[in-house]
């Protein structure tokens, strides 16, 4: 039978670190000739980028206004559990894959068409302490990955005997190291500054707070007048940004991304609320994982900085 593997996971024409990762090695499978197909956890049939997915998407979220009320019930709804055996019978994969955190897919191996589908997964492991249910979970598997050599040793170290390798992301040749980051912040009006730089969703555990703080004290403890601090990141998360700015004294120094809704153009700026007026005259606003930067863009993003920064309470080997 020829191979068919369904990857569930976001949505892979989101702008979230997830669906940038499936985006690219979905891609690299097909160009194998391997048939893929994708379910696609955080949005409807109606998304407008659908029609340009070159591959066959399953919407997880209902569109029927009781549907979604199910759906909303639904334990591990919106990671997939609510469709996922709906998909199989549509879709008859001889391969699922899932890259997420164990509780994203444990539903997965409890399907009622588990011995028709090999289980592929690629879990985000950040310690060496794995919850012993987690550890089950890997051993249950027909080919367990990881991100990093790291995790894959930490697996193995723990007797899960299924490890097959490495499954780290495909990068694009966009993004690369430059030689020229003075030339770069000085077309995005940023002058002759150093640039400590984070890219990160507005979750608790992403810990804003202590970002900020530890700047805080840096700033007072170096007395340098030229080093900004800039979050890529978004509004409408669990932190509220012009609360945690002022309350460290540090909005003067820290920068974020607004984009365009209509130009789509960046513009690195001090904190503006929610929006701001674009130079071509349309609405500016934070990224969101429905709107943000293209590849070229987040390149771009990137070589600003003259040091990355990444802390978190738990993360999954964060893949900048």
């Amino acid at each position: 039978m020829k191979p068919k593997v369904l990857f569930v996971g976001e949505a892979t024409f989101l702008s979230t670190g997830y669906s940038v990762y499936y985006k690219t090695l979905m891609q690299a499978v097909q160009a194998q000739g391997i048939e893929v197909e994708e379910l696609a956890c955080c949005v409807n049939q109606n998304h407008p980028a659908i029609d340009y997915v070159p591959w066959r998407v399953y919407a997880n979220v209902p569109t029927d206004p009781k549907e979604l009320e199910q759906f909303k019930n639904f334990p591990g709804g919106e990671f997939g559990a609510y469709s996922f055996e709906k998909v199989l019978l549509r879709s008859k994969p001889s391969h699922v894959f899932d890259a997420r955190d164990n509780w994203h897919f444990e539903y997965q191996s409890r399907s009622s068409f588990r011995k028709y589908f090999s289980h592929l997964i690629c879990p985000a492991i950040d310690n060496d302490k794995q919850n012993i249910q987690w550890l089950e979970q890997y051993r249950l598997s027909d080919a367990t990955m990881c991100y990093t050599d790291w995790g894959c040793n930490i697996m193995k170290n723990h007797g899960v005997k299924n490890v097959v390798g490495r499954c780290s992301p495909i990068v694009s040749p966009i993004f690369k190291p430059v030689s020229d980051k003075r030339q770069r912040k000085e077309a995005l009006g940023l002058g002759e500054i150093k640039i400590i730089g984070s890219v990160f969703r507005n979750q608790p555990r992403k810990l804003l707070p202590d970002i900020l703080d530890a700047f805080a004290k840096f700033l007072k403890q170096s007395s340098r007048k030229d080093t900004y601090l800039y979050l890529h990141t978004d509004l409408l998360g669990s932190w509220s940004l012009d609360t945690e700015l002022n309350r460290f004294g540090v909005g003067h120094r820290v920068l974020f991304t607004y984009m365009c809704t209509k130009c789509s153009q960046i513009e690195p700026s001090f904190f503006s609320g929610p929006s701001k007026i674009c130079s071509c005259g349309s609405v500016q606003t934070m990224p969101s994982g429905g709107l943000g930067p293209n590849q070229e863009q987040m390149a771009l993003i990137y070589n600003l900085f003259d040091v990355y920064l990444q802390i978190s309470s738990n993360e999954g080997f964060c893949l900048p």
